[in-house]
């Protein structure tokens, strides 16, 4: 690929990625002021320059990661990415408190989701928990403190999916879809390829075939979840308020890591109960599935460290998505060890950075490696490939139950929702197969 084509290929992703984009820099202004939405706008382009420069050096072999240039380019990735997230964070929180803080206690109202009458509960635990003596009202706990049930309102619903994806590897990268309806579709992830031609009078253009990729369905599957809460958690979180909070926080987190593994490990022809519940992106995204995707034996191709696997999946990226700025690798927490042990050895400033910041710091030529903890090691598999090209879908309606259980002295709570895993198509994806165990 020429100097040229690359720079169309440049153009084409800063094509579509221009929408979101300027989304961002309209709720900016609109939160805050034109000034910080332009500023936004510049850092966006900076880092967007920078990382498509540092794939272009990767890409050609010529360049060891370890070489200043290189490392100058990643230390004005971090700097950038912390502006980003700064100000991205302040918008988040600005947006958040407009729609689901109460300006009178700013806290967001569960209305009842988890507990039916609070002040009931706590005046029960004062007495019978914590030593005074029992009145006749409260001698006997009312099972109907507890029996809540039915779908979440929207807010507390949108809320409880931010608390099921934000502590997550992959969910707070993938793109999450929340649906309407079981069935819904992925975006497609278009490359523009040279699509003007001379027109000539009376006669039809032939078709660019521009867009050569298709859509992909995901067709949710329903999922059950049950977590008991103690009356112990109860009375260590009820005088101080939030206690309904806590416990959707205490569900979403187990909601979420299940949700995490499942998206990478899930296979519908497992025995498992749980892997059976339906295809993750291990068994979506291969060569056997797919004949886009491509495949790469990395045990063939002889490589003998991370920097070197990592090399060889870049170089096995198609031409045409070398221009896109959120390729992530995706490998088993034993294969990020044994590269963070492999750069922090090296006497540069990436090498310090790894030892201070751990697996955050971890990149070949300024794309992230991800330490996923469900990608097994025994899997051997490392992943290239964009995040906005892997999906995660969960319908919008969300049913939560409760009931309590007197003699064991548990609340039952059941979560049942429908979800999904998806990718939108496996062009841009470079498959990593038989990773050397000597490095992994």
């Amino acid at each position: 690929m020429d100097e040229n084509e690359l720079q169309e290929v440049k153009d084409a992703v800063a094509g579509e990625l221009g929408d979101m984009k300027e989304t961002i820099a309209i709720d900016l202004k609109k939160q805050f002021d034109a000034e910080t939405a332009e500023r936004h706008e510049q850092w966006e382009k900076s880092l967007s320059d920078i990382k498509k420069d540092l794939v272009t050096m990767g890409r050609s072999g010529q360049i060891d990661p370890t070489d200043q240039v290189v490392v100058d380019l990643e230390k004005k990735i971090d700097e950038q990415e912390a502006r980003q997230l700064e100000l991205e964070e302040k918008l988040r929180l600005a947006q958040t408190t407009q729609i689901v803080v109460s300006p009178e206690n700013k806290e967001l109202d569960w209305g009842g989701r988890f507990l039916n009458v609070s002040d009931d509960l706590k005046k029960y635990l004062r007495t019978y928990w914590m030593g005074g003596e029992p009145s006749l009202e409260t001698r006997a706990l009312d099972t109907g403190l507890f029996a809540t049930g039915g779908a979440l309102p929207a807010e507390v619903r949108d809320a409880f999916i931010d608390f099921v994806i934000e502590q997550q590897a992959t969910l707070s990268r993938v793109v999450t879809i929340r649906m309407n309806a079981p069935q819904g579709h992925t975006d497609e992830l278009r490359v523009s390829t040279r699509a003007l031609r001379a027109a000539t009078e009376g006669v039809a253009p032939t078709p660019a075939d521009s867009v050569t990729t298709a859509r992909r369905t995901l067709n949710t599957v329903e999922t059950i979840l049950g977590e008991d809460i103690t009356m112990t958690l109860l009375e260590d979180n009820i005088e101080r308020a939030g206690a309904e909070g806590h416990i959707a926080r205490i569900i979403a987190t187990a909601f979420g890591n299940d949700s995490n593994d499942l998206v990478w490990n899930g296979d519908d022809a497992s025995s498992d109960p749980f892997i059976s519940i339906n295809d993750g992106y291990l068994k979506l995204l291969q060569n056997s599935q797919n004949s886009d995707i491509t495949d790469v034996d990395l045990t063939a191709a002889g490589v003998t460290t991370g920097t070197a696997a990592m090399q060889e999946l870049l170089q096995n990226m198609p031409d045409k998505f070398l221009g896109r700025t959120d390729h992530v690798f995706w490998a088993a927490v034993t294969f990020a060890q044994k590269y963070a042990e492999e750069v922090s050895a090296r006497e540069t400033q990436l090498g310090d950075q790894v030892l201070i910041q751990g697996f955050p710091a971890l990149r070949y030529f300024g794309i992230p490696l991800v330490p996923e903890t469900h990608i097994a090691s025994a899997a051997r598999r490392l992943i290239l490939t964009p995040t906005s090209n892997l999906f995660w879908g969960i319908q919008r309606i969300l049913r939560v139950d409760s009931e309590f259980r007197p003699r064991t002295r548990l609340i039952e709570y059941t979560l049942s929702a429908r979800t999904d895993a998806e990718y939108a198509t496996g062009e841009p994806v470079v498959n990593g197969t038989l990773v050397p165990v000597t490095i992994n």
